[in-house]
C-alpha cells in the first residue's frame, strides 16, 4: 500500500508529470531570462559604486582609443599628440583586446567616446550576456535543470565578484564563453551524417567565436578552453575506440582535426586577425615594434615568484627582467624578452623540478581554499570535495550507465574547472585572477547534480524501467 509514496514513485509522477508538459520548463526558462534582464539591468544603473575603484594603466587607453575612434572613426587606434592615428599595440600591450574593441564599437555608433562608468556597464552586461550564453546552450541540449539553476542564481555573475571599469571585471564572462564552446563541442556530432551536416558547421562556428571572444576577454581563460577541447576530443575518441565504433571509416579523424585546427586557430589568432582587418579596412600604420601579448613564458616565470622562492623571483613585471640580467638590453614584450623568460624558467624546471613541484602544490592548495572564498575555507572545500566523491559514487554504482554525452559533459565542466585551478597554480592565486573558480564549481555540481538525478530515475534498481515511466523520463531528459 505504501508502494506509490515512495521515492521512486514520486520521481516517477514528476518525471511524467513534466513529459506532458514541456512547456512548464520552456516558459520558466523565458521567465528567469526576464528576471536576469531585470538583475542586469538594477545593477547597470547603479554603476556609480563601482568607477573609483583601482584599475590598470590600460583602462586610460581603451578610453583614449575610444575617443580616437569617435573623431576619425579608425577602430583599434590611438591618436598622437601631431593628429597622427598610430596602432594601439604600438603604445599598449594588444592583450586581452576585447575591450578596446566595446569601447571603439561604442564610440562609433554613438559619437562619444567611452567613459569609466560606461566601462562598468558594459562589463556588467557581458557578464549577464556570458551567463544567458551559458543557459540557453545548457537548456538546448537537454541539461534544463543545469540551466534553470544557474539563471535563478545570477548574482555571483551579474554584476560579478569584482565589479569595476577593468578587464578583470569580466574574467566571469571570460570563462563562461570559454565553458560554451566545451559544451558545444561535447555534443558536436564526430560521425558521418548527411544530416548532422549542417549542425555540425554551426557548432564549430559557435565554438571558434566563443573561444575567440573568451581569448581577447582574458587570453588564458581562451587558451584554457582550447585546453579542454582537445582533452574532451580526445577524450570521446578513446570512449569512441572503447565501444567498438568503426571511428576510422565514419570520418571521425578528419572532423576532430578540423575542429581542432579551427578552434586552435581562433584561440591563437583572434586578436592578431583583428589587426589584419583593421589594416584591410583602415590605413593604420605599424612600427613594426608593437606588443601583442604578454606570452606564456611570462606568467610561467614569474609564477615562480612566491613567498620563500630560493631564486628571489616577484610577481613583477620589471623586476622579472631585472632578474635575468635583461633590464635596459632588451625591450619589454619583445621576442628576445619572452625567449629569455622561457629559457630562465626550462633551466630552474630542469634544474630543481622537486622544488618547482613543492611551488606548485602549495599554490594548488592556495587556489582550492581562495576559491572556496569562505572564513573556513578548509571545512568548505573538504565538504565540497565528500559531496563530490558521494555523487561520483552513486553514478559508478549504478546499473544505468551514464551515457556518453553525458561523460562528455561531466569532462567539459569539471575540465573547465581545472583549468581555473591551473591558473591558480601556474601564474599566481589571488582572486584577482581566478574569480571564476567559485562559479565554475557550482557549474560542475549542477552538471553532476542532473547526471546523478538521470542515473537514480532510470536506475532498475529502483523500480522505473519496469514501470510506464520509464519512457517518460526518457522524454523528460531528451534535448528540446
Amino acid at each position: 500500500m505504501l508502494q506509490g509514496f515512495s521515492p521512486a514513485a514520486r520521481a516517477a509522477r514528476i518525471a511524467r508529470w513534466m513529459s506532458a508538459r514541456p512547456w512548464v520548463a520552456t516558459i520558466a526558462f523565458v521567465l528567469l531570462s526576464a528576471f536576469l534582464v531585470a538583475w542586469t539591468n538594477y545593477y547597470a544603473g547603479r554603476a556609480d559604486r563601482w568607477v573609483d575603484r583601482d584599475v590598470y594603466n590600460r583602462v586610460s587607453f581603451w578610453i583614449a582609443s575610444s575617443e580616437c575612434a569617435a573623431r576619425t572613426g579608425i577602430i583599434l587606434g590611438y591618436c598622437l599628440p601631431d593628429g597622427k592615428v598610430a596602432a594601439i599595440e604600438d603604445v599598449s600591450i594588444a592583450d586581452d583586446r576585447g575591450h578596446t574593441i566595446v569601447a571603439n564599437a561604442y564610440a562609433l555608433f554613438t559619437g562619444r567616446a567611452m567613459t569609466l562608468r560606461g566601462l562598468v556597464v558594459a562589463n556588467i552586461v557581458i557578464n549577464a550576456a556570458a551567463l544567458f550564453a551559458i543557459a540557453a546552450t545548457l537548456f538546448l541540449y537537454g541539461w534544463k535543470l543545469s540551466a534553470l539553476f544557474l539563471l535563478m542564481v545570477p548574482r555571483y555573475v551579474v554584476p560579478g565578484p569584482l565589479p569595476s571599469a577593468d578587464g578583470y571585471a569580466t574574467h566571469m564572462a571570460a570563462f563562461l564563453f570559454a565553458l560554451v564552446a566545451a559544451v558545444l563541442v561535447a555534443h558536436v556530432p564526430l560521425r558521418k551524417s548527411e544530416r548532422a551536416a549542417i549542425h555540425w558547421f554551426a557548432i564549430l562556428a559557435l565554438a571558434g567565436a566563443c573561444l575567440a571572444w573568451s581569448t581577447l576577454l582574458r587570453q588564458p581563460y581562451g587558451q584554457g578552453g582550447f585546453l579542454v577541447v582537445a582533452s574532451l576530443l580526445a577524450f570521446r575518441w578513446f570512449r569512441g575506440v572503447q565501444r567498438g565504433e568503426t571511428l576510422w571509416r565514419e570520418a571521425a579523424i578528419w572532423r576532430t582535426g578540423v575542429i581542432l585546427t579551427a578552434l586552435g586557430v581562433a584561440t591563437l589568432y583572434s586578436t592578431s586577425a583583428l589587426f589584419a582587418l583593421r589594416g584591410i579596412l583602415q590605413d593604420v600604420p605599424r612600427s613594426g615594434h608593437a606588443i601583442e601579448s604578454h606570452g606564456i613564458s611570462h606568467n610561467l616565470y614569474m609564477g615562480l615568484g612566491v613567498p620563500g622562492n630560493p631564486w628571489g623571483i616577484e610577481w613583477d613585471d620589471g623586476a622579472a627582467l631585472a632578474h635575468i640580467g635583461e633590464a635596459g638590453r632588451i625591450r619589454y614584450g619583445s621576442d628576445d624578452h619572452y625567449r629569455s623568460l622561457r629559457n630562465s624558467y626550462v633551466r630552474i624546471v630542469m634544474t630543481e623540478p622537486l622544488q618547482v613541484a613543492r611551488i606548485y602544490a602549495q599554490k594548488l592548495v592556495d587556489s582550492l581554499f581562495e576559491i572556496s572564498q569562505s572564513s573556513k575555507p578548509e571545512r568548505k572545500v573538504t565538504l565540497a570535495v565528500l559531496a563530490f566523491m558521494l555523487m561520483i559514487t552513486v553514478l559508478a554504482r549504478s546499473r544505468s550507465r551514464p551515457t556518453p554525452e553525458e561523460l562528455g559533459m561531466l569532462v567539459a565542466v569539471w575540465g573547465s574547472l581545472a583549468v581555473v585551478l591551473l591558473q591558480g597554480v601556474l601564474a599566481m592565486p589571488a582572486h584577482l585572477f581566478i574569480s571564476p573558480g567559485k562559479y565554475a564549481a557550482i557549474c560542475g555540481f549542477a552538471i553532476l547534480s542532473e547526471c546523478v538525478a538521470r542515473r537514480v530515475l532510470r536506475d532498475p534498481e529502483r523500480g522505473i524501467a519496469a514501470t510506464p515511466s520509464a519512457g517518460a523520463v526518457s522524454r523528460m531528459v531528451r534535448p528540446l
